[in-house]
């Protein structure tokens, strides 16, 4: 997804949104905690912490993820899942910028 727009959103509570809009309606959006005290840094800090959140969505498994594998381990056939490699993260993290 290209990224043609960045909107920043909060609300009374402290939770911060962070959209970012691509081509065609798509939209991906990282909603951090009130609780984070990144929110007051800023909207290039917002911005990165999103990315970064995103980036961490991409390498660490899911609950499902594992038990996916673990499925596959027990019926003896590979694993359908492979880590992404380091050039899928650098594009991620280049996202928008």
């Amino acid at each position: 997804m290209q990224v043609l727009e960045t909107h920043i959103l909060s609300n009374s509570e402290g939770v911060v949104t962070v959209e970012f809009l691509g081509e065609g309606g798509e939209k991906i959006a990282v909603t951090m905690a009130g609780s984070d005290p990144r929110p007051t840094y800023g909207d290039t800090a917002l911005i990165d912490r999103a990315k970064e959140m995103m980036v961490q969505c991409a390498v660490f498994e899911t609950v499902e993820d594992r038990s996916e594998q673990q499925s596959n381990r027990d019926s003896a056939s590979p694993p359908s899942r492979t880590a992404p490699s380091h050039s899928n993260i650098a594009t991620m993290m280049a996202c928008g910028s």
